[in-house]
């Protein structure tokens, strides 16, 4: 995966830093929101018509915060 980066909470001279705590939070957030960015893409690729048009349907409404 690109533009994660890779790092050793553990390493022998920085046990629990709080600069590599928050890191590995970053780093997981963004591993998390590329995973769901891919999932949705590939959900919408293999929707069918009509759950398709269901969205179609739901996001204005989630979009104007009713849904």
């Amino acid at each position: 995966m690109k533009d994660l980066k890779k790092f050793d909470l553990f390493d022998d001279g920085e046990i629990y830093k709080n600069h590599n705590i928050q890191e590995f939070y970053v780093e997981s957030l963004r591993a998390r929101q590329l995973i769901e960015s891919e999932a949705t893409k590939l959900a919408i690729l293999n929707a069918t018509s009509k759950e398709l048009q269901k969205n179609k349907i739901y996001l204005p409404k989630v979009n104007r915060g009713i849904g």
